[in-house]
């Protein structure tokens, strides 16, 4: 199984957790991909702040580990 690491950028004015592709981020972008959901969340802690996109001073970054492909 593969997991995507994706950074989004949202609006400082909701919640975190409305923070999603599609719903409530501004800028959504793969930023890499791990084997594993440990290896996901430790490679998406490193690249925190290594997107392309920046935060603006009204936003905040989210790194989220997303499963790729169907599970077995």
């Amino acid at each position: 199984m593969t997991f995507e690491i994706i950074a989004l950028i949202c609006a400082i004015g909701i919640e975190p957790a409305e923070c999603m592709p599609g719903a409530g981020a501004r800028v959504v972008e793969k930023i890499g991909e791990e084997s594993s959901e440990l290896g996901c969340m430790r490679q998406g802690e490193l690249s925190s702040g290594g997107s392309i996109a920046k935060p603006r001073a009204d936003e905040f970054e989210k790194i989220l580990c997303l499963r790729k492909g169907k599970p077995t």
